[in-house]
């Protein structure tokens, strides 16, 4: 049976390298050449490894999406950060002689360029690498002799990705193969379901979990009347979708729900410039849901200050933007009161100190590193090769550092990243002990590791996080649901930062609303803004709610001889009496 489903497997994987053969071929230099001369290929394949006797494999968004190029411009945050968080991880757990004595774990990490059918085809790499090691060649020769095969570890699981579009289809390639995934920020509702995606795992939690703390925000402010701006993904449209199922039962009205495409090109500024409009065909709706992804987000809150917006509405961000500098820089104007949710998680100060000590020269496992340094530097490194990204004439100089004064900031979900390895490591160590006992080393047990078995393993481990909270997987694959809540604030310096606000963990919501500062333009009944369609009847009115919409109501008072029911409307008196004062009765 073992050899069936091997032969099966194999006959999968040429199929699948049979319908991408028509791909692009991009060498790691990045150079091909067409009718006799020699052009730049982009996006430049190339991969960041690290030897060990286990392999993961990972996807991280090196480059964000392109319209134009498939790979954007190179993301420090939302790709190299993760990534080097993930070798971090990796370089302690290997330092831990007691850990996994004898063995090691190594990794093989691919860019998805935060696009789902380049990540597909990049995913191939890792079922290729599940059968044998990817690496350059087959053998290698000592002292002249004859060529020896060269040890082969295969790939046992995937770390990644990141956005909720790459996940799903990369999820569906690797269950074929039984091949385990553990994403760090996937949060699509749908990768919930194992029957769709029994290899998968997350150390986030759904957005369910996210839908449910943005509702418990609009409660607390009596928001009843609100509007929603979400992405054309999975990612945006199962979330808002749980976000407004939520309030709908809570009694809050969705004025207008707005979707923006995932590749609109050109025509983003315009497409953004009409989203903004509507908004403001519905004034009253002054809370505003922003499901949105960082690029989006940018572009969106750019128009906003286009539009010079400010006060005009209150933003409630997803974990797609909320508490990161990128999305609100040279904006924040624009972004000022807005309130975001997203996972829980602690800076690790100790990735400062290894982040900013690394250097362009000697960083050499990590391929993209040059790059990031120009992007963030805006500067060339002599010899680096051209991307469409890196037109920059200056020249790097030896002593530039990368700090906080330079801009440095850490990406506040990088704990997600280091659990997914943890979760592996954990996995693997749990694996050993049961297959291995005391014998140190990958023991015969487990020279082949089953994805089946490991997969098991997974759903099991439980550990303490960077948060000093225990970890452990629920039993659908999905992180523990624990959130920040965060405010985008102005200081009286007029200083801009993220500020930590309230929570939500497991079942318990806590929201300190003294501590939020909205916008000087925006404050209005008690100090906070007002976000309904229609104010409270005085005494001795009657609703008539409109036939559009139950959150929009006119107030018409009772006559002489009526009071006003418990149902809200005027009622005639019995004859011969009169009403109250105040018409209750």
């Amino acid at each position: 049976m073992d050899f069936v489903w091997q032969y099966r497997r194999a006959a999968l994987l040429c199929f699948m390298m049979l319908a991408l053969r028509n791909e692009p071929d991009t060498s790691p230099g990045g150079v091909r050449t067409v009718g006799g001369k020699k052009t730049d290929v982009w996006p430049r394949k190339r991969v960041a490894r690290v030897d060990g006797d286990v392999i993961l494999g990972a996807l991280f968004p090196v480059h964000s999406r392109s319209d134009v190029h498939t790979c954007g411009p190179i993301i420090e945050q939302e790709g190299i950060q993760p990534l080097e968080m993930l070798l971090f991880t990796l370089d302690k757990i290997n330092q831990n002689a007691t850990f996994l004595p004898n063995i090691t774990i190594g990794a093989r990490i691919l860019d998805s360029c935060d696009s789902d059918a380049y990540a597909l085809g990049q995913a191939v790499e890792f079922i290729k690498g599940a059968m044998t090691d990817t690496g350059d060649s087959e053998y290698v020769c000592v002292d002249g002799s004859s060529p020896v095969v060269k040890e082969r570890h295969p790939i046992v699981g995937v770390i990644g990705g990141a956005s909720s579009v790459v996940s799903i289809q990369v999820a569906n390639l690797l269950r074929l193969f039984k091949l385990p995934q553990v994403s760090y920020w996937s949060t699509s509702p749908d990768l919930s379901n194992k029957d769709r995606f029994d290899y998968f795992f997350r150390t986030v939690a759904s957005d369910v979990y996210q839908a449910r703390a943005m509702v418990e925000i609009l409660k607390a402010f009596n928001w009843t009347y609100i509007s929603a701006v979400y992405e054309d993904s999975n990612y945006g449209i199962k979330g808002i979708s749980a976000v407004e199922d939520l309030a709908r039962a809570s009694g809050i009205c969705i004025a207008v729900s707005l979707m923006v495409s995932r590749e609109a090109g050109d025509t983003r500024e315009e497409e953004f410039n009409k989203i903004l409009q509507e908004l403001l065909d519905k004034p009253k709706a002054k809370a505003v849901i922003v499901y949105l992804v960082e690029r989006d987000a940018k572009s969106f809150f750019a128009a906003v200050s286009r539009f010079t917006l400010s006060g005009k509405f209150i933003w409630i961000g997803s974990d797609g933007w909320g508490g990161r500098q990128i999305p609100v820089a040279k904006q924040e104007w624009a972004v000022e009161g807005a309130i975001t949710v997203q996972p829980r998680a602690r800076v690790i100060s100790k990735f400062d100190e290894y982040f900013t000590s690394l250097k362009p020269d000697t960083n050499v496992r990590n391929p993209w590193f040059k790059e990031a340094w120009e992007s963030h530097f805006e500067c060339r490194i002599p010899g680096t090769a051209d991307t469409p990204f890196n037109d920059f004439e200056t020249t790097c100089s030896d002593d530039m550092v990368l700090d906080e004064t330079s801009g440095y900031q850490q990406n506040s979900l990088l704990q997600l990243v280091a659990e997914s390895a943890l979760a592996f490591a954990h996995a693997l160590k749990d694996m050993h002990a049961d297959y291995c006992g005391d014998e140190p080393g990958l023991c015969s047990n487990m020279t082949t590791i089953s994805g089946e078995s490991l997969k098991d393993y997974l759903l099991n481990v439980s550990f303490e996080g960077h948060d000093r909270q225990e970890f452990h997987f629920q039993p659908n694959g999905d992180g523990p649901p624990r959130y920040t809540i965060m405010n985008f604030q102005r200081d009286k310096n007029d200083r801009y930062s993220w500020k930590r606000v309230g929570y939500l963990d497991e079942e318990i919501f806590r929201l300190q609303m003294k501590e939020i500062h909205f916008g000087r333009e925006s404050v209005g009944y008690q100090g906070y803004p007002v976000s309904m369609c229609s104010a409270p009847c005085p005494p001795g009115h009657e609703k008539k709610i409109s036939a559009r919409d139950s959150c929009c109501w006119s107030c018409n008072p009772c006559s002489e001889f009526q009071y006003l029911s418990k149902e809200d409307f005027c009622t005639e008196c019995p004859l011969g009496q009169k009403p109250d004062k105040g018409k209750t009765t």
